[in-house]
């Protein structure tokens, strides 16, 4: 079952580089997040991801055999909002993109995300490979303007702005935020992360004529 549906959700999916590419094959900068596309030219990601940074955003995916893809033209920043934490950006045309599912979630449903993880690269030729990670959906917050959805995922950073979807089919109904803090602390807690439905997106999406 997950199987199928990262085959419908993996070629979706692309980190994003912070940076510059060098001669040879070589990168310089910082992986900062993770987007994937909905559309053949648009994709989401987390707002955060994008903060503070004022170099130009680029793609990349790293295959099995560990080649990197690696979008030679900067991604276009189309929307961002902050108070709901994602960002529409525009890269190039691609064939592969997820589904997004609409349709109100249940508690206790199986969910999972992949994602690319953070890092710094001086000078070097290989990027983050892509990680899944598990989960199910344990609490649903519904406020005026946002659905969170919180779930058992153990989220990593760099994971933020990733896909939600469920293990049965791939539709993907929320973008990764984070990881969930004990309150009152900067401790994590166990296994628990936090991500954005994209019910909560879709007035925005449909305006902008940015979805399928």
């Amino acid at each position: 079952m997950l199987r199928g549906s990262l085959e419908k959700v993996v070629p979706a999916t692309w980190g994003i580089w912070h940076g510059r590419k060098l001669p040879g094959g070589l990168f310089e900068g910082r992986t900062v997040g993770t987007a994937f596309f909905i559309s053949v030219k648009f994709l989401l990601t987390s707002a955060h991801v994008l903060a503070g940074k004022k170099s130009r955003f680029h793609l990349y995916q790293l295959s099995s055999q560990g080649k990197t893809q690696f979008s030679e033209k900067p991604v276009r920043v189309v929307h961002l909002d902050v108070d709901r934490d994602f960002a529409i950006l525009e890269g190039f045309i691609s064939r592969n993109y997820v589904r997004l599912c609409f349709d109100p979630v249940r508690e206790g449903e199986l969910v999972a995300t992949y994602g690319y993880r953070m890092m710094e690269v001086s000078v070097g030729r290989f990027l983050s490979r892509g990680m899944v990670s598990s989960g199910i959906v344990t609490k649903i917050q519904r406020g005026l303007d946002v659905e969170v959805l919180q779930t058992s995922i153990e989220s990593n950073p760099g994971n933020s702005g990733g896909p939600v979807f469920l293990q049965r089919s791939g539709e993907v109904i929320a973008v990764q935020h984070g990881r969930v803090y004990r309150e009152g602390s900067d401790e994590l807690g166990p296994g628990q992360s936090l991500a954005i439905s994209v019910g909560s997106l879709k007035d925005v999406l449909l305006s902008l004529g940015v979805m399928k």
